[in-house]
This record gives structure tokens, C-alpha cells and sequence, in this order.
């Protein structure tokens, strides 16, 4: 989702720097506490064990003819979607002597349907060396995790590539303590925001966007739904934040609480603007928030149902890319779609919801048909923005 260009609407006006703002900067941990890890939320193709499938095998009666069998089996038995898997199993019987056996082909499945080889025994099989094919199970994909493979093998022999990185994350140990304190960090600035949504009758959550390369905040948004757009959640203003600090954005956001980063340009150095000035960082009650959140000009314009659509340039990159999301509650279907659009890198949430599409009732992340997927981390300061809702 590219930043729509800024001519379309009114210019926002240049607001205070950041030190000004009624944000307080956030602290990190003391030395010697122990700051919990964030959880993965993955998805079940790596939680759950791997499916597994029947298949024929066959043993191997003369062991020096293993390397001609497997020829003749893999000609007349080609198992494209099953090439994780050994050909061959050996394994010590109960006099202590090694067998092989041979895998085949699937067996029909058990709804009935044939599987794409058939019964070799009804096909008219023959190979000089086998023995009596019979059924077995076997994993119908590669593991992805170590404890997977380890179930699978206990079934058939399978190819197996460790992701150290996947498995630290299991095992709970993949940040070191200064990234966990950077989380801390960010996600107190996201309950910061979150107070102020709260102390303005909005929904009590707030959401940051970060850009881990340069350690810096993008933007700061918090809920604004009870302010006249049932949109406004708290993510979606955040991102709209990312792309005021492009140079676009689609709606005026004026308040306390909300921050983003004022483009650059050649005449000017590393300094950020804070959306809110003087007088309406002394704002606190909702009906003032009314008045300063507003569409811009251009996004009041009536639907033309006639399919046609003006095409704007988008010669940038995607509006989120490579920025990670700090948010105090977990995402709805609508906020974390938008977080695909928007090619966000990362996302930690603090509370779970009910409603949540990164884990809860859904688990939008981790569907094989779209376009862009992002890392999920729940749990970060899980006590802190749960008691938000109290």
C-alpha cells in the first residue's frame, strides 16, 4: 500500500519536535530484571505433527540387490510430492540382523479414493528380490522442526534441514537482552499512546511503527473510532502516520498522543516533528478530538460506480517495509490485512482479543495465498496492556 500523494489534500501544518510532546520518552529494564520473552504466534504447519499417509513398502530379500531395486521401484513408481523421503529403511530385527525395506507407492487414501500408482499387488507387480509388499505410514511433507523429524522418523527414514533460527524461537531464546529491552521499550511508548486514547473516551490502544535498521519511531497512533470514523482503529492510524512521514497520508490527525515523522528533505537534518502543538496537546476530552481528527479533502469525494478509476503514480516502496508494529492489543482482520498491504516486517502485541486475527480467531499471518507474510510476537507486556481494559 503506497503513500497516496500529499497534493490531494490539505498540507498539515509543521508541528513541535518530539521532545516537546506530552509523550515521555520510555525507559528500559532496570539492571538484573528479567524481561519475559514475546511468544511466537506460528502457524499450525509448524506446531502441529506432521499428517501422515499410507504407503506400500516391500522388503528386500537379497540385500545385494538393493541398489537395482531402488532403479527399477523409482522407474516404475515415480513419488514426485514424496521426495523427502528415504527410498530405503533399514532397520535390526529381533535377531539382531539388519533388514531393508523399500518403499513403493501411496496407497489409496481412506476416503476411498486410488492413490496415483494403485495396489501394487493388483497392477501386476513383480520385481525379482521382493518380498510381499504390505502398508505402512509415512509423513506426507518434510518437517519443518526438529520435533517433527523426530516423529516422523519413527515412522520412515526422511530428509531433514534445521532452521536454528525457528528453533530458537521455540525453545523461547531467540532475542538477546538488549532486543528485549528495545521491545520494552517500543511497546511502552504503544501504551503511552493507549492512555491517551483512553483518558479521550477512545479504545485503550496504541500502536507504534519502528524502523529496527536506524532504532527510530516512524509514527505513533492510538484508537480514534469514537472520533466520527468507525476506521480509525488504532493500527490503521498508525500506518497513516508512516505515510504522513512520506509525504502523504490520507486523513488530518491532530491530538495528543500522535506522532510521525516529518519527511526529509535536502535542507533538513535528522529532526522530527510531533503532530500535536501546544494547545492541543492540552486536549483531553473527547469531543475536542472530534474536531481535530478529520478526512482530508479528497477522501470526501462521492464513489464513482462506474468501475473507472484515476491511476496515481506509486513510485515508492510499499509504505511499511522492513518497520516492525508495537501494538497493545492484537490486531482485527481489517488492521492486519492492512499491515500485508502495507509489507510490514514484524508485529508484537501485547493483550490478546477475543476478535484478534495474529493467533486468536484467526491467524491471518500464516496463510499460504498471500501475497506478503509477517512475524508475530503476543505476550509483550502482557500484564500491563491487559489491565488497559480495566
Amino acid at each position: 500500500m503506497a503513500a497516496p500523494t500529499s497534493d490531494l489534500g490539505p498540507c498539515k501544518k509543521k508541528m513541535k519536535s518530539v521532545d516537546d510532546t506530552s509523550i515521555a520518552p520510555a525507559s528500559t529494564s532496570s539492571p538484573g530484571v528479567t524481561i519475559p520473552h514475546p511468544v511466537p504466534v506460528l502457524s499450525q504447519d509448524i506446531l502441529a505433527p506432521v499428517p501422515l499417509i499410507n504407503v506400500y513398502v516391500a522388503p528386500v530379500l537379497d540385500k545385494k540387490q538393493t541398489s537395482r531395486l531402488i532403479k527399477e521401484v523409482s522407474s516404475k513408481f515415480p513419488l514426485p510430492d514424496l521426495l523427502h523421503l528415504k527410498r530405503v529403511k533399514s532397520q535390526k530385527s529381533g535377531n539382531k540382523e539388519t533388514t531393508i525395506q523399500i518403499l513403493l507407492c501411496k496407497a489409496p487414501s481412506e476416503d476411498g479414493r486410488s492413490a496415483d500408482s494403485g495396489d501394487p499387488t493388483e497392477n501386476g507387480f513383480h520385481f525379482d528380490g521382493l518380498g510381499k509388499p504390505f502398508l505402512t505410514k509415512v509423513a506426507v511433507r518434510p518437517a519443518i522442526t526438529r520435533r517433527q523429524y523426530e516423529h516422523c522418523a519413527q515412522y520412515w527414514p526422511t530428509a531433514f534441514h534445521e532452521d536454528k533460527a525457528l528453533e530458537r524461537r521455540l525453545k523461547g531464546d531467540f532475542f538477546t537482552s538488549e532486543e528485549l529491552q528495545s521491545i520494552q521499550k517500543y511497546m511502552q511508548r504503544a501504551l503511552q499512546a493507549a492512555q491517551h486514547a483512553k483518558h479521550t473516551g477512545m479504545e485503550p490502544v496504541g500502536a507504534v511503527v519502528v524502523d529496527p535498521v536506524v532504532d527510530e519511531v516512524i509514527g505513533v497512533g492510538h484508537d480514534l473510532r469514537h472520533a466520527g470514523n468507525p476506521l480509525h482503529h488504532a493500527v490503521m492510524v498508525a500506518v497513516d502516520t508512516v505515510a504522513s512521514s512520506q509525504g502523504g497520508g490520507y486523513w488530518d490527525h491532530s491530538g495528543p498522543g500522535l506522532y510521525w515523522k516529518e519527511e526529509q528533505s535536502e535542507s533538513s537534518n535528522d529532526e522530527t516533528k510531533d503532530v500535536a502543538d501546544d494547545s492541543s496537546s492540552k486536549r483531553t476530552e473527547p469531543e475536542t478530538a472530534e474536531k481535530d481528527i478529520h478526512l482530508k479533502d479528497f477522501d470526501k469525494r462521492t464513489c464513482d460506480i462506474s468501475g473507472k478509476t484515476e491511476e496515481q503514480p506509486n513510485d515508492g516502496p510499499y509504505l511499511c517495509t522492513g518497520y516492525d508494529l508495537y501494538v497493545t492489543r492484537e490486531p482485527c482482520i481489517m488492521c492486519a490485512m492492512a499491515l500485508v498491504h502495507s509489507r510490514i516486517r514484524r508485529v508484537f502485541y501485547g493483550a490478546p482479543h477475543p476478535s484478534g486475527a495474529l493467533g486468536t480467531r484467526y491467524s491471518l499471518h500464516t496463510q499460504p495465498n498471500i501475497n506478503h507474510r509477517y512475524e508475530v510476537f503476543k505476550h509483550v507486556m502482557l500484564e500491563e496492556c491487559s489491565t488497559l481494559e480495566t
